[in-house]
């Protein structure tokens, strides 16, 4: 509970620096993702997502991933596309690209797992899996 709410406070000073620079953030949520997925999702470039724990594509789903949307994932997490009539559609481009990123790396989306800069992100940290 303590992180989410670090993460709402993130998000509600985002909001009021926006308010207060005449700016708006690009950011507007971040969405925790785990699971089988069950109805058509579009994850959208306005929110950060977080893959918590694997997240499987099955047959008939179709997932679709704005461009500039940013992707973490925890330690362990991955995403993984069944080859059997599912969908999986990145519409990132080389000036909007979609990020596949550690949980850990502040560059992208701000400090999602509110540490501050107590982590970095290092390779292995969420797995790749083909």
């Amino acid at each position: 509970m303590r992180g989410k709410m670090k993460n709402q406070l993130l998000i509600k000073t985002l909001l009021l620096t926006g308010l207060l620079f005449g700016f708006s953030p690009a950011i507007s949520a971040i969405v925790h993702h785990s699971g089988e997925l069950t109805t058509d999702e579009i994850w959208s470039a306005s929110d950060v997502h977080v893959i918590d724990a694997p997240v499987t594509v099955p047959g008939g789903i179709t997932l679709s991933i704005e461009p500039g949307a940013v992707l973490k994932f925890a330690p362990g997490a991955y995403l993984k596309v069944l080859v059997t009539d599912a969908s999986f559609t990145v519409h990132g481009t080389e000036t909007d690209p979609v990020i596949f990123t550690s949980l850990k790396d502040d560059t992208a989306g701000g400090d999602t797992n509110g540490d501050g800069n107590t982590t970095s992100p290092a390779a292995g940290d969420w797995v790749h899996r083909r």
